[in-house]
């Protein structure tokens, strides 16, 4: 399948025409398989060799480059699995890369992939840099010069010098939420997110599993309106390229305000869970 450019911004997939202001997250995998225990993306498969499979034979993987403007940016969507050789002995970066006629096709770069918010990019021969200000990719060229790309990546594997040994597939839209987890003092929670880059934004929730305060179960308390006793910080999170974590203190205990009286409350800790949710900021 491909997707072709028409007139005033729209694009057609399998001749349903898609205005491009509407097509969700850019410059992500928009769509795929996810396994459905954890919710993870699963669009690739390994075998004891170095070839990748992208799986899209089941359910389709939808990708999208973005080009700037929106009404630059393409599409394109796979419907039968895909197959990439990588190299062996490496860290590979796989991506899809998109023509000017909506044509994917898939390929893979050694070197770590650049986001930033604004500059120039990276001249360095094959080196990948996405510039968030203006969401436009590019490649160096040589050393000397740089061009501009429709190209997103979707994975990233370590391989030995004869098999894949281990594969990180990027979260579909940029985005994660953690599964509930146990709050216990003097502890440090850490998940995967696996979004890929730097530029996230993260929050940790306390959700309420057994009434207290007014708070229903299923209720949940931001960060900035819970966490904390009169005193001290509870609790904090932090996100990295691919993982989050929660960390809470040594003795602190939680505090907030009662929903119903309006006065301090200081929280059962087994009336509550946490979720921490990540989003990448572009």
């Amino acid at each position: 399948m491909t997707i072709k450019s028409l007139p005033n911004g729209k694009a057609s997939i399998n001749g349903q025409i898609f205005n491009h202001g509407s097509t969700g997250v850019r410059q992500t995998i928009q769509y795929g398989l996810t396994n459905v225990s954890t919710g993870e993306c699963a669009i690739t498969q390994t075998s004891l060799t170095l070839q990748l499979t992208l799986l899209a034979s089941t359910e389709p993987v939808v990708v999208h480059c973005a080009g700037g403007a929106m009404k630059n940016d393409r599409m394109c969507e796979f419907t039968s699995n895909q197959i990439l050789n990588l190299p062996a002995s490496s860290t590979v970066y796989c991506y899809v890369e998109i023509d000017e006629n909506g044509n994917g096709a898939l390929g893979y770069t050694t070197l770590a992939p650049i986001y930033q918010p604004f500059g120039t990019p990276s001249m360095v021969n094959g080196q990948f840099t996405f510039n968030i200000n203006e969401m436009k990719a590019y490649v160096g060229i040589g050393g000397t010069s740089y061009v501009q790309v429709w190209r997103t990546f979707f994975q990233q594997s370590v391989t030995s010098g004869t098999a894949i040994t281990s594969v990180i597939n990027y979260a579909l839209n940029g985005k994660y939420i953690s599964p509930l987890f146990g709050i216990a003092l003097s502890s440090t929670y850490t998940n995967n997110h696996n979004i890929g880059c730097n530029f996230i934004a993260n929050r940790t929730a306390l959700v309420n599993i057994s009434t207290e305060g007014g708070f229903e179960a299923g209720e949940e308390i931001e960060m900035n309106a819970g966490g904390y006793n009169e005193y001290n910080v509870g609790y904090t999170s932090s996100a990295g390229r691919l993982t989050c974590s929660t960390i809470v203190s040594t003795s602190v205990a939680f505090s907030t305000l009662n929903k119903t009286t309006k006065t301090y409350l200081r929280l059962t800790l087994t009336n509550w869970k946490f979720k921490q949710y990540v989003d990448r900021s572009f």
